[in-house]
């Protein structure tokens, strides 16, 4: 299995996730605003296909964590439906079977 060369953005959606989870902290939220505007400035710097597929994933995790605070000027309502089947695409670049990323999010 391949490994992700940038885990930053990713370790950060997971800090956000389990500070709101543990501690209730709907004003972290607002991080992944900014994160998603890194995320996008990593996007557009370019990448290999591998790294596209991940910052695509990252992009709808970001969006949809923010728009989960019911912001003005939210991101696309749709988001979170593109989560999954990114992850498929990004886990099969990396050499994670299909059957494990469904484990994951099931």
């Amino acid at each position: 299995m391949g490994k992700c060369r940038d885990t930053q953005t990713m370790q950060r959606i997971v800090d956000i996730c389990l500070a709101v989870e543990q501690r209730r902290e709907s004003e972290r939220y607002w991080e992944a605003k900014q994160l998603f505007d890194d995320i996008r400035q990593k996007y557009r710097k370019g990448a290999g296909e591998t790294e596209y597929w991940q910052y695509l994933f990252e992009e709808k995790c970001t969006k949809s964590l923010f728009n989960m605070t019911h912001p003005p000027g939210a991101f696309d309502a749709d988001s979170a439906f593109y989560i999954v089947p990114f992850a498929l695409v990004f886990g099969r670049k990396l050499g994670i079977p299909d059957e494990k990323i469904l484990e994951i999010v099931t």
